[in-house]
């Protein structure tokens, strides 16, 4: 059975690990402990977790030391690493911080509040790992890359987006994040809506402070964990007083963190902080994906990944997923009705127009760690790591959506161009090759 992801937990074997244990487990993620006097960085160095846990039976201060040495480490630097500690105060807030600590679990964070908090740290690791993956591939394709991209995170203010926030919420956020922090406000959803998908901003603070409102609010999120440039955009919910909200139902919707107002204080600073850094973090793994789509990986016609390189690539991803159990879903779109259409009346210089217009649309839609290749004619693969058939489906079907409902502008064409799209979906399964993991999501279009 494939596993969701592999994490590392360094301590012995309390209630409160096993607690984790149990969750992750019933998550079909698979975990393996590191006793208290155990090198957790070699483990982390050989194994390559998607997630290390640190929880030292109550010794922060070696939890803390063991943060700092993956940190240092070039072969563990971007793996996320999280304290679970039964509290948490301001105090250890701000030495987390400074050791690079991604999140921090309390005991009385459980269910699936708490797995709900441990994905986005699994995607993050999907993307170092895809990062990775493609810079080693284009490097062997002739690629003119340095061995190690430049990760560093930019030191600059981060820039954080304010909604219905009246003065008092505005002045704690302000006072958390201690000047490191530009604040734009907005005082409504709308405007809010418009700020986020026109801006870059590194965190969302939204307040809640009306019962009212609390549908809108979950919405909201849910429409911004919709739009493919702002699927990792963090967005924290400040409880007001006598606001009724569920911190599991608050994150399913697309926050990524629910805080009573008079937790602001005590815990904002860290969590705006701590996530702006892993926004920063996203920018910069994309960054150097970006990179690789060079003369020598792509096709000169889309843009899109070649075939060569999608071989290759899938050659390598196949193997990865076999050894550590995980998920590969691919999918297949095919526009052929369209494109032919406009070939035949308009001509094959405009048909090319339009399937690399096509394949930027495609770019733009999947998600960070998705990879879009050219496979001729009218036809797109997109790769999707660590991603099961039933989650491929869904990022199907909303491209799917958009494209059908999309009017492409072509060149030297006068009218707005729709076309519509067949997709098809394959899952890894045992004995598969890159292959026939292709020929499998060929013959599934539909």
């Amino acid at each position: 059975m494939n596993r969701l992801a592999n994490v590392l937990i360094a301590g012995t074997e309390t209630p409160r690990i096993e607690r984790l244990q149990t969750l992750l487990h019933a998550n079909n993620c698979h975990s393996f402990l590191c006793g208290k006097g155990g090198d957790v960085s070699s483990l982390a160095r050989e194994d390559h977790p998607d997630l290390i846990v640190l929880d030292m039976d109550g010794d922060v201060d070696a939890a803390l030391d063991r943060a700092r040495t993956l940190r240092n480490d070039a072969e563990t630097a971007c793996l996320p690493v999280v304290l679970q500690v039964e509290t948490a105060d301001a105090g250890l807030y701000g030495r987390a911080l400074e050791a690079g600590i991604e999140d921090i679990f309390t005991s009385d964070l459980r269910g699936e509040e708490l797995f709900l908090r441990v994905h986005p740290l699994l995607r993050l690791s999907t993307q170092v790992a895809e990062m990775r993956r493609r810079r080693t591939i284009a490097r062997r394709s002739g690629a003119d890359l340095p061995a190690r991209p430049d990760l560093s995170l930019a030191k600059k203010r981060f820039s954080i987006l304010t909604v219905a926030a009246d003065e008092p919420v505005a002045a704690a956020i302000t006072g958390a994040m201690g000047g490191k922090a530009k604040l734009s406000r907005s005082d409504t959803l709308v405007s809010a809506r418009e700020m986020l998908f026109d801006g870059q901003f590194e965190a969302a603070v939204v307040n809640l402070a009306d019962p009212a409102g609390i549908g809108a609010v979950f919405e909201f999120c849910d429409e911004v964990r919709n739009n493919p440039r702002l699927f990792n955009l963090p967005i924290v919910l400040v409880r007001g007083p006598g606001i009724e909200a569920d911190p599991a139902s608050a994150l399913r919707s697309g926050a990524s963190r629910l805080l009573d107002a008079g937790d602001v204080e005590t815990a904002l600073g860290y969590i705006l902080t701590s996530l702006g850094n892993r926004q920063r973090r996203r920018w910069r793994i994309s960054e150097a994906i970006r990179a690789t789509r060079v003369p020598e990986t792509t096709d000169p016609e889309t843009g899109a990944y070649s075939q060569t390189f999608l071989r290759a690539y899938l050659d390598a991803l196949i193997a990865e997923a076999e050894q550590g159990q995980r998920h590969v879903s691919l999918l297949s779109l095919a526009f052929p009705d369209g494109i032919e259409q406009i070939k035949a009346e308009f001509g094959a210089k405009a048909a090319a127009n339009l399937v690399r217009s096509v394949a930027q649309w495609v770019g733009r839609l999947v998600r960070l760690e998705d990879l879009v290749a050219f496979a001729g004619g009218s036809e797109f693969h997109v790769v999707l790591p660590d991603t099961s058939a039933d989650v491929a489906d869904m990022v199907m079907h909303r491209v799917a959506g958009i494209i059908d409902f999309t009017d492409f502008s072509v060149q030297d064409v006068y009218r707005p161009v729709n076309i519509s799209v067949t997709m098809g979906l394959a899952e890894l399964l045992p004995g598969d090759n890159s292959e026939t993991l292709i020929l499998k999501s060929h013959e599934n279009l539909r």
